[in-house]
């Protein structure tokens, strides 16, 4: 159980500590004080003050982190779906040829899983964080953006981050090298500065 939030809507809280400001939340919902009558709490409660998070060891002996459980990004971009389907299959291939090979599970069975999988993750992760900086934002919601960089964008979102082709890595690169160079030319006073533009961006 989770509940988002504007960081606004917690000061309405008057509880102080974690457990009773998360009951305070639930209770706001309309519906899920009767879905969850019945059910007790297996664990504390806990906060992040960001949508992405990271697991500080995804791999172990006798076991393995997928999905979700590895890293969450961003719901924005509805990557968990594709991200446990392709991180799950990676991991069972692993396991199978661990305990193929002498019947259990260990850690250095899982490093080459690791490395495949972090790899998926920061490539959608350099997307999540850009998206979210208003000189990004600009240039992409433009009425009508480059082709070459929505067809960069959409791709990968789209779960084309496994084996991209060559030009997409190219125009993927030139797009971030543009949006990190244009950032800075307005920083130094050349164009609207990114406190300005993420003013004048839309609430989503």
């Amino acid at each position: 159980m989770g509940a988002v939030f504007e960081p606004s809507i917690a000061k309405e809280a008057k509880a102080g500590n974690l457990e009773a400001r998360f009951d305070w939340l639930l209770a706001r919902s309309p519906r899920m004080p009767s879905l969850l009558e019945g059910s007790r709490r297996a664990s504390k409660v806990f906060a992040i003050s960001d949508y992405s998070a990271t697991s500080g060891k995804m791999i172990g002996n006798g076991y393995v982190l997928v999905g979700d459980a590895a890293t969450f990004l961003d719901p924005v971009f509805s990557t968990g779906v594709f991200l446990a389907l392709a991180t799950g299959e990676r991991a069972a291939q692993a396991v199978d040829r661990a305990l193929t090979k002498h019947g259990r599970l260990d850690a250095k069975d899982l490093v080459r899983y690791e490395r495949e999988a972090k790899k998926l993750f920061a490539r959608f992760r350099r997307f999540v964080y850009n998206f979210y900086d208003p000189v990004f934002f600009e240039a992409f919601c433009t009425p009508d953006p480059p082709e070459s960089m929505r067809k960069a964008v959409t791709t990968v979102l789209a779960g084309g981050v496994e084996r991209p082709p060559l030009a997409l890595k190219i125009w993927t690169q030139l797009m971030l090298w543009g949006v990190g160079f244009d950032r800075l030319r307005r920083r130094i006073g050349l164009g609207p500065k990114p406190e300005e533009l993420r003013r004048q961006q839309p609430a989503a």
